[in-house]
């Protein structure tokens, strides 16, 4: 994705701990990764900072921007991830560009997608880049565990490149077959573009529906559906180009203290005590 528009002549660090395994490299001013490093034994980012110092050895020379995954995502690797880049941002003089983990999902999609249109010989023809008046929609799914998924819907690429999603809501299980029922069911040739986390998340839903089907549910509409489950690899880099995209576009990178983490959900940032006491009181609230 070479860009002779760049925004910056010199390089970026990109940090994505909201998964596993947690994740950073370095990207040249086109999004071109000069160095990447990805956890094997630890799961939660705490071996980023080693990496870091054995890698660099210091302050890299030319490098002018950190483009950080803000979650939503589990909660130790955001922590983590975010404490590395503020405590980068301050020592190193830096500035933060943060983006939502959907964004992130939905921007790999688009370049895989665009990818194998443009391939040499290539069959497929993409729904990312449809070809007469019909829309395109990108959903975003992440399993939010405790029986919830991270859900966003983006209407537009265009919007996507120049802001943050606000609109990542956790769904249940029921509630997210149901919206995808409904994305569905739009007017034909209307492509539908699904981006799940995780090969494990991919196959939940994909049995879920198939057994929805057998109780005379409605399926979803497959005419135009294509699913995409993205490689970490690809999340990392999708994170580095999103973010040169976004500054081409005017959006202004953050001082290290306006970081903060997108939770969504309250009972994420608790420990198991304190979700189990949270769900009591929802349901006690609930029964009142």
């Amino acid at each position: 994705m070479k860009d002779d528009s760049a925004a910056y002549s010199g390089s970026l660090l990109a940090i994505s701990s909201s998964a596993t395994p947690a994740a950073m490299g370095r990207f040249d001013a086109h999004g071109q990764s000069l160095w990447i490093y990805a956890e094997v034994v630890l799961k939660t980012g705490e071996g980023l900072l080693a990496a870091l110092g054995q890698h660099f050895k210091g302050r890299p020379e030319a490098l002018e921007l950190i483009v950080l995954d803000r979650g939503p995502g589990q909660f130790t690797g955001l922590r983590a991830g975010i404490g590395l880049a503020q405590g980068l941002s301050m020592g190193w003089g830096i500035p933060i560009l943060a983006i939502d983990s959907a964004s992130v999902m939905a921007w790999s999609a688009w370049e895989r997608l665009t990818a194998s249109t443009s391939s040499e010989g290539s069959q497929m023809l993409s729904p990312a880049l449809p070809r007469d008046r019909t829309q395109t929609r990108f959903v975003s799914i992440r399993d939010a565990r405790l029986g919830a998924y991270y859900v966003a819907v983006f209407e537009s690429l265009e919007s996507l490149a120049s802001s943050d999603c606000d609109s990542v809501r956790a769904l249940s299980l029921a509630q997210v077959l149901a919206l995808l029922r409904q994305l569905s069911a739009g007017e034909q040739g209307d492509a539908l573009v699904l981006i799940a986390s995780d090969a494990a998340s991919h196959e939940r839903l994909a049995m879920c529906e198939a057994e929805a089907d057998g109780q005379h549910t409605p399926r979803l509409k497959k005419r135009s559906l294509h699913w995409i489950v993205p490689e970490p690899s690809s999340l990392l880099g999708a994170l580095a180009r999103l973010g040169l995209k976004r500054i081409e576009n005017g959006v202004v990178p953050s001082s290290a203290d306006a970081i903060q983490a997108l939770y969504v959900r309250d009972e994420v940032a608790m420990d198991l005590s304190a979700q189990r006491a949270y769900r009591r009181s929802r349901s006690l609230a609930t029964e009142a």
